[in-house]
């Protein structure tokens, strides 16, 4: 896991990193976690544009570090500048689908990154249904449990039918990807499910579910945060997307979000991945202990209170069906807008008292107090792990970078694996322009 920050106001985008990677190592006991702190998680999208990139979640795209992918479109970029931020991410993600993905790697993805697991997860939920009809004494027919499948496979159906339009693919682009592995995703289902009986409309339900999830992606694999200015742009901005991987001459992606700054809003800080510690600073109450004060607050009002109320109204005044049924309803109305002006009110209160204060602050901080507020928010989730019994998935170098229009990417703190004063070859080497402005570079193979 990892904690990143990006802090930008009318001047610059302050972008900074932590260095943690944690490492998932399968053994017989399951899996073991170990957490290095050496990752590169910031870059210079180009090396002459005011541009830059961060990622989080999954350090490699297929298994290719994308630290390697974004050095390798860093080159074929050259010295090109383009107008808006808007046209960075679009040939960065124009270039990833020119990489030429083997077809074992695509197949994998398909079948054992999406398809098994999905899968196994539908099983895992007919077991336990199994289980607890055994346990409640009823007898199972093959006919109960295939029912049962079906249902199930429906439901994930159904889910999965609501996000297609998510899909990078068309309609019938899909429809190819399910003919081309329909065998294989067969397959799969038959070693998952055994001898448990599939319809033939559970079968075909199972092979949209594998296609779909494979063109839409699952949230949270590899973040990329891609933020700075077009050749055009006065103020920064950034966009942010999860991306899966590339299938079939396609980005598998999503856009998360977006924020520019603009005459009208001249600040904004924005935390990435582990974020609690964040948002308590910026709004005086984590986000666990909010959601649990809402959940809380509300069923107290909207539900228990209510019904104390027509209790103890039915049993003191006789009251009829009718005039209890009558009495929760407003009862129930009128705590239900006591409720949302109360957490209305509160809302309020931490605009007035935790966010406005900093983000008017941050309006006028100049390029180094950009970075080190940045640093400092990066600091404070690594300093909340180290004080805890927390494992320490946050932590190690920060780097930092400031993005100007009219300076570019400055690195306000970089760590290196190697002595710069015997690497000078790097440094002189670091802006030959080896690729001519415009050109491509040959696909890569991943």
């Amino acid at each position: 896991m990892t904690t990143e920050i990006a802090v930008m106001n009318k001047h610059a985008i302050a972008m900074a990193a932590d260095s943690a990677v944690t490492i998932a190592v399968p053994s017989s006991q399951g899996k073991s976690y170990k957490v290095l702190n050496s990752a590169n998680k910031l870059f210079a999208l180009s090396k002459y544009a005011p541009v830059g990139l961060m990622i989080y979640g999954n350090g490699s795209l297929l298994g290719v570090p994308w630290e390697s992918i974004i050095k390798i479109f860093r080159r074929s970029l050259g010295g090109t500048e383009y107008p808006s931020l808007d046209d960075y991410c679009s040939h960065f993600f124009s270039f990833l689908d020119r990489f030429e993905v083997s077809q074992e790697v695509q197949d994998r993805y398909v079948i054992r990154g999406n398809a098994e697991p999905l899968f196994r997860s539908i099983r895992k939920e007919l077991d336990t249904w199994v289980t607890a009809e055994l346990e409640a004494g009823r007898v199972l027919t093959e006919l109960d449990i295939s029912n049962k499948l079906d249902t199930l496979v429906n439901q994930r159906w159904e889910e999965f039918d609501k996000i297609k339009e998510q899909s990078v693919f068309t309609n019938v682009e899909r429809s190819s990807l399910q003919e081309k592995y329909k065998e294989a995703v067969e397959g799969v289902a038959k070693e998952v499910f055994e001898k448990h009986p599939l319809s033939v409309q559970a079968q075909q339900k199972l092979l949209t579910i594998a296609i779909v999830a494979a063109s839409v992606g699952r949230k949270n694999q590899s973040g990329i945060v891609i933020a700075g200015f077009g050749s055009k742009s006065l103020y920064p901005s950034y966009k942010s997307f999860d991306v899966a991987a590339v299938l079939a001459g396609r980005t598998v992606k999503r856009q998360v979000d977006e924020q520019a700054i603009t005459d009208m809003m001249g600040a904004a800080i924005v935390p990435f991945a582990q974020s609690d510690d964040v948002h308590t600073f910026m709004r005086g109450i984590g986000p666990t202990l909010n959601k649990f004060l809402d959940k809380t607050f509300r069923t107290i009002m909207t539900s228990n209170l209510p019904e104390k109320l027509v209790e103890a109204a039915v049993g003191r005044l006789s009251l009829s069906t009718v005039q209890a049924q009558d009495l929760r309803k407003i009862a129930e109305d009128m705590c239900a807008g006591a409720t949302d002006a109360a957490f209305g009110r509160f809302a309020e209160l931490q605009k007035i008292h935790y966010i406005d204060p900093v983000v008017r602050a941050t309006e006028f901080l100049n390029k180094g107090e950009l970075a080190a507020m940045a640093e400092t928010l990066v600091n404070l989730v690594s300093f909340r792990k180290q004080v805890t019994m927390e494992a320490e998935t946050v932590g190690g170098p920060i780097d930092v970078a400031v993005i100007t229009q009219g300076d570019g990417f400055i690195w306000i703190k970089r760590k290196h694996y190697f002595q710069q004063e015997l690497n000078h070859h790097f440094f002189h080497n670091y802006f030959r322009r080896n690729v001519q402005y415009g050109q491509d570079e040959p696909t890569q193979s991943i």
